[in-house]
């Protein structure tokens, strides 16, 4: 039995020399895998997509890793001996992480964004820098060729260099921002009026800095899309598109109101008119007719014109450029009396053209104001080919037919009118809703020398008699009737 045991006890160490042979063999082979594993890892390297970084990264690396493998076979001790680890991981450091693969890397990061943009450029290019953007794709190409953005002097000065993507300013709707702008602007200058009424200005000191700082915002869209010649002239555009946009408000007088000086030139007038054995002052006649030049109510003037008269376009050299047929007119209350042929006023100091000025006697009534146009009826007509149009033009927010909002043009125009005809003068005198026995009663010296005394009536009684509560109002302030 005891040797038989011992035979039992001989298999079984065979059996586990056998076992412990073969775990031997297993852990080498999973560790020599390992070790591939190891190696395959370390030798990973990242590579550009771009063309001219590519192979320089690929032949590089191919290099690194041949010196890598030739260390290792000279090596057996490769995994124990310090310096010759410490020179794999000097190369597998610069494998990985050397100029060229990082040159290369944020080079195609950058064409990345470059691309991006570009795609949404297409979409809308009057929202974007399209010559920027151009250019930036001219250096994209340099780099391929030569391995710097700013061309072959530049790589052959400084070397290859990574691709930088400055982003381009993106444009924004500058009527938009310039409505923003306006908004903002509070400060206000007034203008009154002899017949009550008052208007508010733009406050150029208020408007400059705005101009200025809107010019800065948005340098580049106003360069790109008005050429101005220099910051003064860009700064004059930015003004131009905000001044629209300010708010003013206006007040209009009564066409007579009666203050001291208006009360002066009424007794003028009548006196005249008892000379000549012809009294005919009505609304029409005293504010038009007999006047060389007036502030006038618009809506008066608005009514008596029509919203779409023939108009005419001079430019600021007073040279005629062209009638307008079915486009409305906006007056701006300004009138004289001038001849047809309509003379620019010039300021002799300065240069700056001031509106129209009378030429002549002749009685011809000028009305001044605006046309209203689209954008392609304005370039339809021709006027942005003048240059001596330029500062007649502006732009505003306004609504089309449909109610939408879309971009209108004032154009300066006048209105020339037959200061006889009578169909004027009745529309006029309408729409100022007084009749000639109002006026008369408005004007003291209207009043015979056997009735002198000042009328008299309840308020009642004067608004039977067609008289508004602000024309009573008026008249007992300057002391031509009397409300009991």
């Amino acid at each position: 039995m005891a040797h038989g045991l011992a035979q039992d006890l001989q298999y079984d160490q065979r059996i586990n020399d056998a076992r412990f042979h073969n775990q031997q063999m297993q852990r080498a082979k999973a560790e020599n895998e390992a070790s591939l594993k190891a190696f395959e890892d370390d030798t990973d390297y990242m590579n550009a997509a771009n063309s001219f970084d590519h192979d320089i990264i690929k032949n590089n690396a191919n290099n690194t890793i041949k010196q890598m493998g030739e260390i290792i076979r000279n090596n057996p001790d490769y995994k124990y001996n310090p310096d010759v680890r410490r020179k794999l991981k000097e190369l597998k450091v610069d494998l990985k992480s050397n100029p060229d693969v990082i040159r290369g890397m944020a080079s195609d990061d950058n064409f990345k964004k470059l691309n991006d943009d570009l795609g949404k450029v297409a979409k809308n290019p009057n929202m974007y820098d399209t010559d920027a953007y151009q250019q930036l794709l001219s250096q994209k190409n340099n780099y391929i060729q030569y391995g710097h953005q700013d061309g072959k002097d530049a790589a052959d000065k400084f070397g290859p260099q990574a691709f930088v993507y400055n982003k381009p300013e993106d444009f924004v709707p500058l009527n938009e921002e310039a409505l923003k702008t306006a908004s903002l602007i509070k400060a206000r200058k007034y203008k009154t009026y002899a017949n009550g009424g008052n208007e508010e200005l733009v406050d150029e000191n208020s408007l400059i800095p705005a101009a200025m700082d809107f010019y800065n915002r948005h340098k580049r869209q106003i360069q790109v899309t008005y050429n101005p010649k220099s910051n003064d002239e860009g700064i004059a555009y930015a003004k131009e598109l905000i001044r629209p946009g300010i708010s003013l408000k206006r007040e209009f007088g009564q066409p007579h109101y009666n203050n001291e000086l208006e009360l002066h030139k009424y007794k003028q007038a009548h006196g005249e008119a008892k000379a000549n054995g012809k009294y005919d002052l009505d609304p029409y006649m005293y504010d038009v007719k007999r006047a060389d030049a007036n502030r006038l109510n618009t809506d008066l003037v608005q009514a008596a014109l029509g919203t779409t008269p023939q108009a005419k376009i001079y430019n600021k050299d007073g040279v005629f450029i062209k009638a307008t047929e079915g486009m409305k007119f906006i007056p701006d209350g300004g009138f004289q009396q001038t001849q047809r042929t309509v003379g620019a006023k010039i300021n002799k100091s300065t240069g700056a053209y001031e509106g129209m000025e009378k030429k002549s006697d002749a009685r011809t009534g000028v009305f001044h104001g605006y046309v209203e146009m689209t954008e392609k009826e304005l370039d339809d007509s021709g006027l942005l080919n003048d240059k001596a149009m330029k500062d007649l033009i502006s732009s505003y927010e306004g609504k089309d037919a449909k109610n939408k909002p879309v971009t209108l043009y004032r154009v300066k125009a006048n209105v020339e009118s037959d200061l006889n005809n009578e169909g004027f003068r009745t529309r006029y005198n309408s729409a100022a809703k007084l009749t000639s026995k109002q006026m008369d009663a408005l004007n003291p010296m209207s009043q015979t020398e056997q009735n002198s005394a000042i009328p008299s009536a309840s308020i009642q009684e004067w608004m039977n008699a067609g008289w508004t509560k602000e024309q009573i109002q008026q008249g007992v302030q300057s002391g031509v009737i009397k409300a009991l």
